[in-house]
């Protein structure tokens, strides 16, 4: 019994750590937040290198850049949040109630509109009823190939936690699903962990 006692203890502690995104986190947070990540990347790739990986130079004399809108990235991330796709981890294979089942199609339709460019140059596979994989051909097919992996899936909302969301900001309609942008922040369960991918 002490056993399953600590397990269950372990497993409660899990999950408090995946419901610590908190959506008071701001847009400017998250765009520092992905620059600081691909920045740390070229820096690794630049100041790290490892012969055994090939990794001895980068050549950036080629890449480009895009602008990025940030009220553009805003509104795209708040409408991807008021997709309600909580997986329970009960209802397998797929942890996805019927409801949020239809919430994941529906994020998929969003973002095949969204990002229609990016959806034709890929080749698009669906795994599983509910997953993208999908492939972009690189231009240098004698180069390894690299992985990018995310999800649309997020935890559940505490019973009782719906008003907390954006009550410390002076938001009240600051709901877990509301994708609200207010002061620059975008609110709702996966604003931060990963929607914003």
């Amino acid at each position: 019994k002490q056993r399953s006692d600590d397990r269950t203890e372990r497993e409660g502690s899990k999950r408090s750590r995946c419901t610590v995104v908190h959506p008071d986190r701001t847009m400017g947070v998250l765009t520092r937040a992905f620059l600081a990540t691909v920045l740390a990347f070229v820096l690794a790739v630049l100041l790290l290198p490892d012969p055994e990986l090939g990794l001895t130079e980068l050549d950036l004399s080629s890449l480009s850049v895009p602008d990025v809108d940030p009220a553009a990235v805003a509104a795209e991330v708040s409408a991807l949040v008021q997709f309600q796709t909580v997986s329970d981890g009960e209802n397998l294979p797929s942890h996805l109630s019927a409801s949020s089942q239809k919430e994941m199609l529906g994020a998929h339709t969003f973002l095949r509109k969204t990002y229609a460019a990016l959806f034709g140059a890929a080749k698009v596979e669906v795994v599983n009823d509910f997953s993208l994989l999908m492939t972009l051909q690189g231009s240098d097919a004698s180069l390894d190939p690299a992985l990018v992996i995310c999800h649309l899936d997020v935890v559940p909302i505490e019973a009782g936690t719906e008003g907390d969301w954006g009550a410390k900001a002076g938001c009240p309609d600051c709901s877990p699903f509301s994708g609200k942008i207010f002061e620059g922040q975008v609110w709702g369960r996966g604003a931060l962990d990963m929607k914003t991918f």
